[in-house]
């Protein structure tokens, strides 16, 4: 009975941090993808092409998804997930980016006529790469390595097999008569 409690208790606070982080996230993602189409669609409408609108709805779908996606860490950090809490801070870095890259580009098209900012998104595959090569070379690469120098050193062999000995001894249960 208990735990029920607990649980629906946990529901209810993941509940009220879904509709709290909704209220505030909602408004950016609405304002942020509204300027930067009223700006390109009606005022740069002569400058548009398929590049201009592949790239607008790239924005819009990767900040709206993005947008789930802190909605739902929210909700699990609230819960008390750490996991979810390096997620989410992940997830909101890339909407905070796609956000600030829409307003900017929407000033920097109202003041230059050009639109060079959205390069900046290219952050984000750079991070993947990077992460995902340091997840390569510290499993893959660097662990072989480690390996391979344990095999080598006969005095750490040596010290291994000591502290194994005594794991075994300590483990061993004396009988006294």
């Amino acid at each position: 009975r208990g735990r029920i409690t607990m649980a629906r208790g946990a529901e209810k606070k993941a509940s009220q941090a879904k509709s709290v982080a909704a209220k505030t996230y909602f408004p950016i993602l609405c304002g942020t993808n509204g300027l930067y189409a009223v700006v390109r669609c009606l005022v740069g409408f002569s400058t548009l092409n398929w590049f201009t609108c592949m790239r607008a709805a790239f924005m819009a779908l990767s900040s709206y998804t993005m947008y789930g996606f802190v909605i739902e860490a929210a909700a699990q950090n609230n819960a008390g997930g750490k996991n979810a809490q390096i997620a989410g801070s992940h997830y909101f870095d890339i909407y905070a980016l796609v956000s600030f890259v829409q307003i900017l580009a929407s000033v920097e098209f109202l003041i230059r006529g050009t639109e060079y900012s959205w390069y900046l998104t290219l952050i984000v595959p750079a991070f993947a790469a990077y992460y995902g090569g340091t997840f390569v070379f510290n499993n893959f690469i660097k662990g072989k390595e480690k390996d391979e120098e344990e095999e080598e050193d006969p005095v750490m062999a040596a010290k291994r097999e000591r502290r194994q000995a005594l794991k075994e001894k300590r483990g061993r249960v004396k009988m006294v008569r």
